[in-house]
């Protein structure tokens, strides 16, 4: 699995942390709760951010959609990501949701077009 190397403006995603190894599970409760509380959205992407530490055991996961600015809006947490470049993966998830988690494993953004 190949990324595509973009070069982005400072990026706001604003979603919910969880754990990584529930990533199936943090996207259904964004998409319940985004469902019930939608925000204005800056693209159609949705975005995956994952956390890796070893001071803890285990990994966390941010799921969400880009937003215009970082303004924290009720139930959600806003992440600011710096301008710089990302490495983005189309994710297919017919096999599952960690199917494709492996060859992208080394990079910390998704996109899910």
């Amino acid at each position: 699995m190949q990324p595509k190397i973009i070069k982005r403006d400072r990026l706001f995603i604003t979603g919910l942390t969880g754990e990584a190894s529930k990533t199936g599970e943090v996207w259904s409760n964004f998409d319940n709760q985004f469902n019930n509380a939608p925000f204005p959205k800056s693209d159609e992407n949705g975005y995956e951010i994952r956390f890796w530490s070893k001071e803890k055991e285990g990994n966390d996961v941010h799921v969400g959609f880009s937003t215009e600015t970082g303004q924290q809006i009720d139930s959600f947490t806003s992440l600011a990501l710096p301008a710089t470049e990302y490495a983005v993966f189309d994710v297919l998830v017919a096999k599952g949701y960690d199917s494709d988690n492996r060859g992208s494993s080394r990079f910390s953004v998704y996109s899910f077009p």
